[in-house]
């Protein structure tokens, strides 16, 4: 198993939200609720989701820069 500091996770979370074409306040905003979350021990809403919200990005079912 890899294990991460807080602020590795932190960059590797902004890095993928990047990559599919999120806006920089978007991805710190996310990777902070999903990270923060996994803090506190409820990783099934964490980082855990990040996958499945890059798919979701990349299917074209989540749209970033929406309301």
């Amino acid at each position: 198993m890899v294990r991460l500091s807080e602020k590795q996770l932190r960059r590797l979370s902004f890095a993928m939200f990047k990559s599919v074409g999120v806006s920089n306040e978007e991805a710190a905003i996310v990777t902070d609720v999903l990270v923060s979350t996994s803090l506190h021990g409820v990783d099934s809403h964490g980082v855990r989701a990040i996958p499945r919200y890059i798919r979701r990005i990349k299917e074209g079912k989540l749209v970033p820069g929406t309301q």
